[in-house]
């Protein structure tokens, strides 16, 4: 019994502890189970993540791949749109250069045509006169100090002893004198006169240009003795001297009937036909060639003599209270006219009809070697016409079609008294000749004394 007892009892033991670790180990499994299922969960959704991140990492990739696919397409239309844009802008730059080129030539022509316009009004900044006054000329008395010591001093001689002397003197009052006394000045003031000589410029310029001849034109102002002596210098016009078409001042002497008609009309080369050196308009550097065809204007003239007309321009009447700025007639007065010449391309001679070989001309040069060529145009009987000859070409084997604009008749040292032809030479002064008077203007009468 005791055993039976013991057994049951060891039975019952087991039975609890077999129950109980039964119940262990269903908890321990519950716990097992509830971390496997834990485990699982975890990893489901590790896999769903990896998923989702394989799925997102393929739908970047593929958004990635159509980017580039779009970004190689908008970078294609880029570089096509730049193309074109390019095609345009070259397009747009060419006709904004054609524009600017028709601008250009539009502006040049204006500036051209101004220019024509300008310098046919154009009028020396001395003068009072408007030419939209209507008045035809005016001859302005002179009293600025400055002016007439200025051209006192253009009448300043190289060679005083020379006055007086030579073959063309028309009158020989005064003789002997070693002096040109400036007495009284006139500006002449002619709009028509000035608009002429200021085309007449232009033309030797463009024909200048149109040849090529514009470098090979020589200064030969340098050696005018107006501009030597310094009185071109001191003259209120020396700046307005345009120095491409070799503008300068020149003396040229008449009788005084003579020069009511000049102040109105300007120098006249066709009324000298019959001239030293050809038919033209003669002036000179030196005042004292210009005396030698000076005439005498005396004060006491009849009333309604041939210089009546001369003297109303020019001087007060006696007596009068309104002189309106005239002076008062000075005496024993021969006329010179100190004009502004344009001697643009000249050639140099010694008779008129042959070239000096060396076109510079030097006054000092001896015995006139012979010619290069004829000075003046001949007709096709072979006869020298009034027209001078055409200039030298800038290229060998060019023609050229502008004529010389002045003749210069350079002094000779020597003279060869056996030459039947010796008396066609100066020895004392030069001499210019002008073809075109056009290219002369009467910028200032001057009335002078000889002492």
């Amino acid at each position: 019994q005791e055993l039976q007892a013991l057994r049951l009892r060891l039975e019952s033991q087991l039975q609890a502890e077999v129950q109980r670790r039964e119940e262990a180990f269903k908890k321990e499994m519950g716990t097992v189970q509830k971390q496997r299922a834990e485990t699982y969960k975890v990893l489901d959704s590790v896999l769903r993540e990896q998923r989702k991140s394989e799925a997102e990492a393929e739908r970047r990739k593929l958004q990635e791949m159509q980017a580039d696919r779009q970004l190689d397409a908008l970078r294609e239309e880029i570089r096509t749109k730049e193309t074109q844009l390019d095609e345009q802008q070259h397009e747009l730059r060419r006709k904004v250069e054609e524009q600017q080129a028709s601008h250009e030539r539009e502006k040049r022509e204006l500036e051209q045509k101004y220019e024509e316009i300008w310098s046919r009004t154009k009028m020396p900044s001395t003068w009072t006169l408007d030419p939209a006054s209507g008045v035809g000329f005016r001859p302005v008395h002179i009293r600025e100090a400055s002016v007439l010591a200025a051209l006192q001093k253009c009448l300043t001689l190289s060679r005083p002893e020379d006055l007086g002397v030579g073959r063309d003197y028309l009158c020989a009052v005064g003789r002997p004198y070693s002096k040109l006394h400036l007495a009284a000045a006139w500006r002449v003031e002619n709009p028509a006169l000035m608009e002429r000589y200021n085309a007449e410029k232009r033309k030797m310029r463009a024909d200048l240009k149109s040849d090529g001849l514009q470098a090979q034109v020589p200064d030969t102002r340098k050696d005018v003795w107006t501009h030597v002596n310094g009185g071109v210098a001191s003259l209120p016009e020396a700046a307005e001297l345009e120095a491409d078409v070799n503008e300068t001042f020149l003396f040229h002497g008449t009788r005084p009937v003579t020069i009511p008609k000049i102040m109105f009309a300007g120098l006249n080369e066709r009324v000298n036909q019959r001239g030293f050196f050809g038919a033209g308009t003669y002036l000179a550097e030196c005042a004292g060639k210009a005396d030698q065809y000076t005439g005498l204007d005396s004060k006491k003239q009849a009333e309604g003599s041939e210089l009546q007309d001369l003297h109303d321009l020019l001087y007060a009447k006696e007596g009068s209270r309104h002189a309106k700025g005239k002076p008062a007639h000075p005496g024993n007065v021969f006329y010179i006219l100190l004009c502004r010449a344009a001697i643009g391309y000249p050639v140099h001679s010694y008779d008129g009809r042959c070239a000096i070989q060396d076109s510079g001309g030097a006054s000092g040069a001896g015995a006139p070697p012979r010619g290069e060529g004829g000075v003046r145009q001949e007709d096709r009987k072979g006869r020298a016409t009034g027209e001078l000859a055409a200039a030298r070409a800038a290229a060998a084997g060019r023609s050229c079609h502008t004529h010389y604009h002045s003749l210069i008749i350079e002094k000779t040292a020597h003279i060869d008294y056996n030459d039947p032809e010796y008396r066609k030479r100066v020895w004392r002064y030069r001499e210019f000749i002008f073809t075109h008077s056009e290219r002369t203007y009467p910028q200032y009468l001057l009335a002078v004394q000889r002492r």
